[in-house]
């Protein structure tokens, strides 16, 4: 028997076990007279952690005497239970006036079980946010400048490994980690919609002194209460709507800058926005279904200048990796990508320092040399 479950023994044992306390086995609310049978009973509960509830609970002398007859009465009608059903255990009593044909009482337990759902102890654990780096700071000039010579310092410090390709490549990871962080720093992701941003501490300013401008008003009922509030109302409203045509602007704004880079984001950007229509009306008055196929139209076209790999066959198997292909290689690496197991973003190899990437082209031409393949490459 699973002792993980609720046990309970129900029924005649023909035991009187008294009203002497027995830690965890017998209460003191039981009769008076204990006998031979109730002493094996008591011995039987103890050795397996089990309560006799009858003893636990008290009542009137009537509702506790479960046999009576030609004038004798006695409890030998038990409730046995172990103690993980202790919490579901609200009440042991004896009903007389039910007739049941017996010289024995209704002896009724009052059972409340939990819910399904509160059995279960498992919590849920938090995921764990996992930080990347901000590579979108790396289409400023200036940061790239700064992550450039970080990456240069962090390459005069730490000498050349040839001999072991693990260790030369643990190396030239920590090189672009340390960078990185000191030039960047890291984030967590946050799945958020991007609305419009118009909340600050002026807006927040304007928001209290209407609302206490409005309370003041409410308490007293003055006309001057009334027309100050009035005043502060109008205000609040002709700053939010300030802020909203500033906010639009410089989204517009930035939408338009995307459009010249690499990989831009405006198609994703404007699926995030909560109404389409509303976007729309920023453009001027176009319909939703032209909207959407001038936007699909310009994000499936290829660029005709996007550059392609081109090796000569015959000499693919013993030419060595020239400096040119590892460019064109990073070239066509695509931004805003998420990274790999060892959290390296394309952006950190691509935007490096030419003696980084001769390090690093130095590192694979040993590797197709020596036919070394490394697995976390």
């Amino acid at each position: 028997m699973n002792r993980n479950d609720y046990i309970m023994l129900i029924g005649d044992m023909n035991a009187r076990v008294g009203n002497n306390r027995v830690i965890n086995t017998v209460g003191t609310n039981g009769e008076a007279t204990l006998n031979n049978n109730g002493r094996k009973l008591i011995d039987f509960c103890t050795s397996n952690n089990l309560n006799i509830m009858n003893t636990f609970f008290k009542h009137k002398e009537i509702h506790k005497f479960t046999w009576e007859t030609r004038g004798h009465k006695s409890i030998i009608d038990y409730f046995i239970k172990n103690m993980k059903t202790s919490k579901v255990i609200q009440d042991i009593r004896v009903y007389r006036n039910n007739e049941i044909d017996s010289d024995h009482y209704l002896l009724c337990a009052k059972v409340n079980f939990p819910p399904w759902w509160l059995n279960k102890t498992t919590k849920k654990v938090p995921l764990k946010q996992e930080k990347f780096f901000k590579v979108s700071l790396l289409n400023d000039d200036s940061i790239r400048w700064l992550y450039t010579q970080r990456v240069k310092l962090h390459l005069n410090n730490t000498k050349e490994n040839e001999i072991d390709t693990e260790r030369e490549w643990k190396t030239l990871q920590n090189i672009l980690k340390s960078a990185a962080n000191e030039s960047l720093g890291k984030t967590k992701r946050r799945n958020r919609r991007k609305y419009l941003k118009i909340w600050d501490d002026q807006i927040h300013q304007l928001i209290e002194t209407k609302r206490k401008s409005h309370r003041k008003w409410l308490n007293s009922r003055k006309l001057e209460d009334k027309l100050e509030y009035k005043r502060n109302t109008a205000l609040a409203k002709r700053e939010v709507r300030k802020r909203q045509r500033l906010s639009w602007g410089k989204f517009v704004t930035n939408l338009e800058h995307d459009t010249y880079r690499n990989q831009p984001k405006v198609y994703k950007i404007l699926k995030q926005i909560k109404d389409v229509k509303e976007t729309a009306c920023i453009q001027g008055n176009m319909d939703e279904n032209t909207f959407l196929q001038y936007y699909g139209k310009l994000w499936n076209t290829t660029n005709i200048n996007e550059l392609q790999l081109e090796y000569n066959s015959a000499d693919y198997l013993h030419a060595s990796i020239t400096l040119d292909e590892l460019e064109k290689a990073f070239k066509l690496t695509k931004n805003g990508k998420t990274p790999g197991q060892d959290n390296i973003n394309s952006e950190l190899y691509k935007y490096a320092p030419e003696e980084f990437k001769l390090r690093l082209l130095q590192f694979l031409n040993n590797i197709y040399k020596e036919n070394c393949y490394n697995s976390n490459i």
